[in-house]
């Protein structure tokens, strides 16, 4: 995109130097796009045969021998990006000589944008974004602003990072502007390429990560729809892409829709472990949810008697006098039984949370629960702690409204995993429909734990991670 070739005096001809350039674009092309498990031998063919036009002795004594300091300033970006492109991690050469670079030659955007890239392999974050604003001060482009968008969002995490570790280092504000500031990166992108679903892609991930530090449940739509974008307009074909995407619908319990972007990533990227361990995950969480509702959470028929009768004595004192009817997971599944109360009334549910099914650290927390006939169903809790919702507690609603409980039956896993991707996964065994109670307000008065409201620490951040390798 920018990897231009510069016109000045150089101990390239031009033939050469339009090789050097193409092979460079050739690099940056396969380091950002290409996930094939010969990616390092590529980058190594492409890399060495760079190398190969540069002086193979001292390579600081022959630049001594260059009378012109942009050919001296040229020289030093093309060994020291390509040295960038050809590792994945840090090394002091590659800041060295892209260093030497920008001082001999302060207009040189491409050297500014490699310096930039090998800060951040360093986690130097302030100076990579320095590099980035002085590139694109030079000549904006839309890979420039992607990258400042990564930058503001990565400088955001590690604030929110030290102020967890440390004594309070940053305000609100500061992650405000931050996030703000990438936002606005990634938009500029947009402006200058409106089609472009890389920019798409960067600012989806900004989303998602605002979402992770300030609970604005809009900013998860808009990811989606950035991610959806990025998919549609240039047909973006990235592994980290359709696994964010697929983070989303996961926490959305949108789980089909969810193992159909985690195979597609594996499939882009055949080492993506991360995306294959997601889908065994979802496939394992109904195998055991299946197996617990056919077993009665494996309690034995006494066992079983005596957790429901216990159930029976845990009545709410909340709004006692306004309680009608305890309703059983059958009203759920035809609502047509419900009975009406009379007024000043409310009917309400009441559950035995018998087994946590997701990871401790999930959102939402699902359990297996059971009423008071027995009938198990599986429940979801969004943004609450462990310490303060657990298994053999008593849940209980209150006359829910939609926007706290809903009933859903259109939880099946329907989707088979691919074969050659995984191979010890297992299928379950039927695509039954189970039914989700999901609750999306753990703090509201009409949700009880042991016949308690939920106190406000109880909420915690959701855990949608972002991959951007």
């Amino acid at each position: 995109e920018f990897l231009s070739i510069e016109v000045f005096e150089c101990m390239f001809t031009n033939d050469i130097k339009e090789k050097v350039e193409d092979q460079l674009a050739q690099l940056d092309l396969i380091e950002e796009t290409y996930f094939g498990q010969d990616k390092q031998q590529k980058k190594k063919e492409i890399g060495d045969a760079i190398l190969a036009t540069l002086p193979k002795d001292d390579f600081e004594q022959s630049m001594r021998g260059l009378s012109s300091i942009r050919d001296k300033a040229y020289a030093h970006y093309v060994k020291g990006a390509t040295i960038e492109l050809m590792n994945d991690a840090y090394t002091e050469e590659q800041e060295t000589l892209l260093t030497k670079a920008v001082k001999l030659n302060p207009q040189h955007q491409q050297a500014w944008y490699a310096l930039g890239h090998c800060y951040w392999k360093k986690r130097d974050f302030a100076a990579a974004k320095q590099c980035y604003v002085t590139a694109n001060q030079i000549k904006p482009t839309k890979k420039i602003l992607r990258e400042l968008s990564v930058i503001y969002r990565l400088m955001a995490l590690n604030l929110l990072s030290q102020n967890s570790t440390k004594k309070k280092v940053a305000t609100t504000n500061d992650y405000d502007e931050l996030m703000n500031e990438s936002i606005e990166s990634a938009k500029k992108a947009l402006a200058l390429d409106y089609k472009d679903g890389m920019s798409w892609y960067y600012l989806g991930s900004t989303y998602m990560t605002q979402f992770t530090l300030i609970l604005d449940a809009s900013k998860i739509y808009l990811a989606l729809k950035s991610y959806n974008q990025a998919e549609h307009t240039e047909k973006l074909n990235h592994p980290d892409l359709y696994y964010n995407r697929s983070a989303i619908y996961a926490y959305l319990q949108e789980y089909n829709k969810a193992i159909e972007g985690f195979t597609r990533a594996a499939e882009i990227d055949p080492v993506f472990e991360e995306a294959k361990k997601y889908t065994q995950r979802i496939y394992q969480l109904f195998n055991h949810l299946q197996h617990q509702i056919a077993k009665h959470g494996g309690l034995s028929p006494n066992r079983l008697k005596k957790v429901l009768a216990n159930l029976s004595k845990k009545l709410p004192t909340h709004h006692m006098e306004k309680l009608h009817d305890n309703l059983r997971i059958a009203h759920l599944r035809n609502s047509k039984n419900i009975p009406t109360p009379p007024p000043n009334k409310v009917n309400y549910y009441q559950m035995y949370l018998h087994s946590l099914e997701s990871d401790p650290d999930d959102v939402p927390l699902v359990f297996f629960a059971m009423d008071f006939d027995g009938e198990g169903c599986m429940v979801s809790v969004y943004h609450a702690t462990l310490a303060h919702i657990k298994i053999g507690q008593t849940i209980t609603f209150i006359d829910p409204p939609t926007h706290i409980i809903e009933s859903n039956e259109a939880i099946a896993i329907d989707k088979p995993p691919a074969p050659y991707l995984f191979k010890d996964c297992d299928v379950p065994k039927s695509t039954t429909k189970i039914l989700n109670m999901i609750i999306l307000n753990p703090l509201s008065p009409s949700l009880l734990v042991n016949n308690k409201v939920l106190p406000k620490h109880a909420v915690t951040a959701p855990s949608v991670s972002v991959t951007n390798r």
